[in-house]
């Protein structure tokens, strides 16, 4: 019975499997000088994941977030191996909130490098100085503190991590099945 039960809780943890969550936090305080936006906090997010961004100001205020991500890739011949160009994609997206508000969130993600063959031609890329940022723009001179957070709430899962949680997932259902099978 015991070595069931702990091959049962291994099953399960190798279905779990996963990756620690991360999070960082910038706060201040800003007293607006006069009408128009103004940039309050960065964060840079480091590796790859899921990352949950959200702000939260002290009394409404419009403005917006805006994410930075860069792309770098190389083709190479998928036969030979030899070089055959690359570029560099550049990622800006804005998110808007233009009525007052207080707090807000959204998701933004950040992949794995990665290698694929298309067409005869071998890409290999990575994603890299991912920056995320806040501006508000608030009425009256009486001063705002102000929160940006990012929090890594998932992994990008890699091909052997998802063969790995279906295999736990594949060994909990025999020990049970087979648990099931014994009592009855």
């Amino acid at each position: 019975m015991h070595v069931r039960l702990t091959g049962l809780a291994l099953a399960i943890g190798l279905a779990a499997g996963g990756g620690p969550a991360s999070a960082a936090t910038v706060t201040g305080t800003f007293t607006p000088a006069g009408p128009g936006e103004a940039f309050l906090a960065l964060l840079q997010p480091a590796g790859s994941g899921i990352y949950e961004v959200s702000f939260a100001f002290s009394r409404p205020g419009a403005g917006h977030i805006s994410t930075h991500l860069m792309e770098s890739y190389e083709f190479y011949d998928a036969v030979t191996g030899e070089h055959q160009g690359g570029d560099d994609n550049l990622y800006d997206n804005e998110y808007f909130f233009p009525s007052p508000t207080l707090n807000g969130s959204l998701t933004f993600r950040i992949g794995r490098p990665y290698s694929e063959v298309i067409g005869g031609q071998r890409i290999e890329g990575f994603f890299w100085d991912a920056r995320i940022g806040l501006s508000g723009a608030f009425d009256g001179a009486t001063p705002v503190t102000y929160s940006l957070s990012v929090d890594r709430v998932a992994d990008v899962p890699e091909p052997a991590a998802w063969l790995l949680m279906i295999g736990g997932f594949g060994l909990a259902g025999t020990i049970l099945r087979r648990r099931a099978r014994a009592v009855a």
